[in-house]
């Protein structure tokens, strides 16, 4: 039977299952025989058995690579080898840099090399260009691959031979030096070859570019998204996502990758260099999520028997008309509610540790009707002195389950999709529209999925629903060919479900 064609599932048999199968066929030719053990045919048949094992492990060997759903590590990179998808290596990353220069300024070369002292990490430059003291900021990209070689704003960096006219360092911009990862995982690699066989590549249909961009091995590619004929006929959109360093984190490629990327996809031998092919970048649609829980039972649920606020309806947010600290500040009502009171504790979302933090009132002073002067525990283990809210960020009760919805929310923005580039489109077939379209993969439209996974905590969630944004909840529309919109999230309250 045709591998292509085989259901991938393998039955092995055991070695007392062959063997008594042996001795049921010897009764039935020879009912009168003796087959108990240590006979004869006992003997014969627990030799065949022995015989039999290798071929049934051989078979159960096959079958595990056959189904594609459980094939992992070398298994996995030979099917994806003669799909002619290999598995990804470690990447590079890449960014922008700003240099010194003297009156005159100077040149930077293409290739010139520029080390991180701290780590001996090497990097060089992507472009030559001319630096000016109105323009010094230049591409680089890591010659050191993996995770390590990922810096923040301000890192300082350092000429292994500074160009003359310009100073011996330079100091990191932009978004960071970003892109940097690890080789490709077997998850990643699965859902890259079935996506692949689902959508065959050829003669540079969207399956064709989305295939290029994400074979490009200096750029840690997370997913890419095509737009056929998104400026009519002739054109193709095409933007990506670039894998997070940590659950929540950025999504969005810089300058010096979308270059990496277009210049790698257009060497492609096998697209047409008639094809206007438009490589755009991804802005972020914050949002803010807001739920309304029933904690089951047994959970850890609200800390107050009153939780306050109260409820979703009584908005309360953070607000900048005095100094905002980690332990003072001032929050603001929209409708009706109570006033908070000494030893309440509220909630509000962590957005660099992408978590929810508690922090209890320990001193309240109203400031007219509408808003209250908060002091807040720096004592306390349990109530957090670190986290200096945001303006206008949200006011919630805190439970101690917070943070086991808060990684299943993140998880589900995770797998977000850009949006489209066009208001209306004139293709009821697909063109111009977002590739991907399948509405499972790699949404970017937000609805009630969100809860599917929360809804399995069955031991900690009786109930859950979406308060805010009110669903479905689409992403911004782009701008042709140059700009997609990304959900990403940027608040996250609880209320009580009561």
């Amino acid at each position: 039977m045709p591998v292509d064609k085989f259901a991938g599932k393998f039955v092995a048999k055991s070695r007392d299952t062959i063997r008594n199968e042996w001795l049921v066929d010897y009764k039935f030719r020879l009912p009168e025989a003796d087959v108990s053990q240590g006979t004869q045919p006992w003997i014969d048949a627990s030799a065949a058995a022995d015989m039999a094992m290798p071929v049934y492990y051989d078979v159960k060997l096959i079958g595990s690579v056959v189904d594609i759903d459980n094939s992992v590590g070398e298994q996995l990179d030979a099917i994806g080898e003669a799909d002619g998808l290999p598995r990804l290596p470690e990447s590079t990353a890449q960014g922008y840099v700003s240099a010194t220069a003297s009156v005159g300024g100077g040149t930077v070369l293409q290739g010139a090399e520029i080390q991180y002292l701290a780590t001996r990490a090497k990097y060089q430059a992507l472009v030559t260009k001319s630096l000016t003291s109105t323009d010094l900021v230049f591409a680089i990209a890591s010659i050191s691959t993996g995770a390590g070689v990922n810096l923040p704003i301000g890192a300082v960096l350092q000429f292994t031979n500074p160009p003359v006219g310009l100073g011996s360092t330079v100091t990191v911009v932009g978004d960071g030096i970003q892109g940097g990862g690890p080789k490709e995982d077997d998850g990643t690699y699965l859902a890259r070859i079935k996506s692949a066989r689902a959508n065959p590549a050829a003669a540079a249909n969207w399956a064709h570019y989305a295939k290029a961009v994400e074979s490009v091995i200096t750029v840690n590619v997370e997913k890419a998204f095509v737009y056929p004929a998104v400026a009519g006929p002739g054109t193709v959109g095409v933007a990506f996502t670039v894998k997070p360093s940590t659950l929540g984190g950025a999504r969005d490629p810089n300058g010096a990758q979308i270059s990496v990327i277009e210049a790698k996809v257009m060497d492609d031998d096998g697209m047409p260099i008639d094809d206007g092919a438009l490589f755009g970048s991804i802005a972020y649609h914050d949002v803010s999520v807001t739920l309304r829980i029933q904690w089951a039972g047994s959970a850890p649920g609200w800390v107050d028997s009153a939780p306050w606020p109260p409820s979703a309806a009584a908005v309360v947010t953070v607000s900048n008309a005095v100094a905002i600290t980690a332990t003072t500040f001032r929050v603001t009502r929209v409708g009706a509610v109570i006033a908070p009171t000494v030893g309440k504790t509220i909630a509000l979302w962590n957005k660099t540790t992408m978590s929810m933090v508690a922090k209890r009132i320990v001193g309240v002073v109203a400031f007219g009707v509408f808003s209250w002067d908060l002091t807040l525990d720096a004592s306390s283990p349990t109530s957090d002195a670190v986290y200096v809210p945001a303006n206008g960020q949200r006011v919630s009760p805190w439970a101690d389950s917070a943070n086991e919805i808060s990684p299943l929310v993140l998880a589900y923005m995770a797998k977000q999709g850009p949006g489209e580039q066009r208001i209306s489109l004139n293709d009821p077939n697909g063109r111009e529209q977002r590739h991907p379209i399948s509405p499972m993969s790699w949404p970017s439209v937000i609805t009630n999925r969100m809860l599917d996974e929360i809804f399995a905590l069955e031991t900690i969630v009786s109930d859950v629903e979406v308060l805010l944004p009110i669903l479905p909840f689409p992403t911004t529309i782009g701008a042709t060919g140059t700009l997609s919109y990304l959900h990403r999230l940027s608040d996250l309250s609880m209320f009580s479900g009561a």
